[in-house]
């Protein structure tokens, strides 16, 4: 069994009772890899039809419940009202149709409805454009093997803003700002440090970048190589062996 994260495994190991052996740690790498290159004239073209200028915070996922859109809400508005910073919103990805409607309540209610976007499912190349532009990317979710999303703002050069439960702190190490996914307070808060300071959003990027480099599609690639040879009973080689020993989200080999 193959999964992306040491969590992930031992979650794995503890509700199934399979032996740690059988489930193999390969991490993933950012899916915009194999997206097309885009220029400043993209970038802008893609802004300006979705009339987006200034900062603004990115979340790229579907609206199912345990992406937690309820209390990024929250946390814009304490952080709105609280600390009179307005940090505007642009969500991509799928609506679930079952909960939208407590959602977009929420979203009223908040007084959110200018602040809040939602594009829908965007083509990669604007999705690439979208995640460069973005002052920072948070991830609130409640539950996560790993977020690609987080790969994807590495790889794009924007900060992140990540939900301290399951497998997210593994993966983001110093890479990022983590909170308690059930506290808009501490949502809000790691969000306006970000947009607020150009410093530390700075530092988050060449983190971020220096984080990325652990799991490159190469290095994906190998391991999984490995493990089909181990399940096929031919003989490993040294790499190969080094390979699915090795503890990638927890202690990288740079």
């Amino acid at each position: 069994m193959i999964v992306n994260s040491q969590w992930i495994k031992d979650d794995v190991v503890a509700q199934f009772a399979v032996p740690p052996d059988r489930v193999q740690v390969v991490p993933e790498a950012a899916p915009t890899h194999f997206m097309m290159t885009i220029d400043a004239s993209h970038r802008k073209a893609v802004l300006e039809r979705h009339g987006l200028s200034g900062k603004f915070a990115l979340y790229p996922n579907n609206t199912w419940p345990h992406k937690n859109h309820l209390r990024l809400f929250e946390a814009l508005a304490w952080l709105r009202n609280s600390k009179g910073l307005t940090v505007p919103l642009v969500c991509t990805g799928a609506r679930h149709e079952a909960s939208w409607p407590r959602l977009q309540a929420r979203m009223v209610e908040l007084g959110l409805e200018g602040q809040v976007r939602f594009l829908g499912f965007v083509p990669g190349e604007d999705l690439r454009a979208l995640y460069q532009a973005a002052a920072c990317v948070v991830v609130p979710s409640l539950f996560e093997a790993n977020s690609l999303p987080i790969f994807e703002a590495w790889a794009e050069g924007t900060p992140v803003a990540s939900s301290n439960v399951t497998a997210l702190p593994e993966q983001v190490a110093d890479a990022g700002l983590l909170f308690d996914p059930n506290d808009p307070v501490a949502i809000g808060e790691a969000i306006g440090r970000i947009v607020s300071d150009d410093a530390l959003a700075a530092d988050l990027v060449a983190k971020g970048k220096r984080r990325l480099s652990d799991s490159d599609w190469a290095r994906t690639a190998r391991p999984y190589r490995a493990v089909y040879r181990k399940a096929a009973g031919r003989a490993l080689s040294g790499e190969d062996r080094a390979l699915l020993a090795q503890d990638w989200m927890r202690n990288p080999s740079r």
